[in-house]
């Protein structure tokens, strides 16, 4: 039950998503204009190409969510943490099967046609945060980390598409009278649960390391950050894959050369704002 350190929620939701129009009715099954679908970001995205289903029906999304969320009973925001485990069985899911009357080509990809099929998809998000240190002197010293997890499968079997592994954000932040600085490790799991029918490529695990920085004061603020500071090679789980050197650029290639898209190398920004 609801406490002075804790409270509960439940919650069910229904949800209708009708086909779109990318889904319904491109129709033909030649490589060239199957290509230029990028429903799913394959479009220079995975290479895959695809023909429409006029006969396809809406999606009905049943989800269910239970969270449990704990902190500070004293009231002065020490520390919390929120747990939020979800489950959600979707009805005639929107999807891709191998395209039946299209001629495959032989260098990794597909030609695939829209389908519906029951799926389902679970996993939790979990955040919380701490007070570490407070002082008037040295300022306000606090952690705080966001970890989500999520699977997805059809009902006859295999992986559902562009389904994000474990990741993780733990940071460590300071505060001074008008400057907030943090420093801030990512954590992404591998992707090694992925849909064969697409020829979903796996991709490896890697941390990042990011800081950033902020003044504020009455009339605007001055913000400077540097993502991945170490300038580590890295591949995102979603971001597709690299076809620009294909020879030549197209489905009918032979030469099969697909590789993961590479994640942004160490980036520096520096923001202005000013109020008035």
């Amino acid at each position: 039950m609801p406490n002075d350190w804790a409270n509960y929620n439940f919650g069910y939701a229904r949800k209708n998503r009708a086909p779109s129009l990318h889904e319904l009715y491109p129709w033909s099954t030649s490589p060239m204009p199957m290509t230029m679908i990028g429903w799913f970001g394959d479009d220079n995205g995975n290479g895959n190409g695809y023909v429409g289903n006029i006969n396809l029906k809406t999606e009905t999304a049943h989800n269910i969510t239970f969270t449990s969320e704990f902190f500070d009973p004293t009231g002065n925001d020490d520390w919390s943490i929120k747990l939020t485990p979800y489950f959600s069985y979707v009805e005639n899911f929107i999807d891709a099967d191998l395209c039946q009357t299209c001629k495959q080509p032989k260098n990794g990809f597909s030609y695939l046609r829209m389908a519906n099929h029951n799926a389902l998809l679970w996993g939790i998000d979990v955040s919380g945060q701490v007070n570490l240190y407070d002082s008037k002197q040295l300022g306000q010293f606090s952690s705080k980390s966001i970890m989500s997890y999520m699977r997805g499968r059809r009902m006859d079997g295999g992986n559902l598409y562009h389904m994000m592994p474990f990741n993780l954000k733990w940071s460590i932040d300071h505060k001074l009278n008008g400057w907030q600085n943090s420093i801030e490790m990512q954590f992404v799991d591998a992707k090694d649960e992925v849909q064969a029918i697409r020829n979903e490529l796996q991709t490896a695990s890697y941390i990042l390391l990011n800081m950033k920085t902020s003044y504020q004061w009455q009339y605007g603020s001055v913000d400077l950050g540097v993502d991945n500071i170490l300038n580590k090679q890295y591949y995102a789980p979603l971001s597709g894959v690299y076809i620009g050197d294909q020879y030549p650029m197209t489905l009918v290639s032979s030469r099969p050369n697909t590789q993961n898209l590479a994640g942004q190398g160490r980036s520096v920004y520096v923001g202005f704002t000013l109020k008035y």
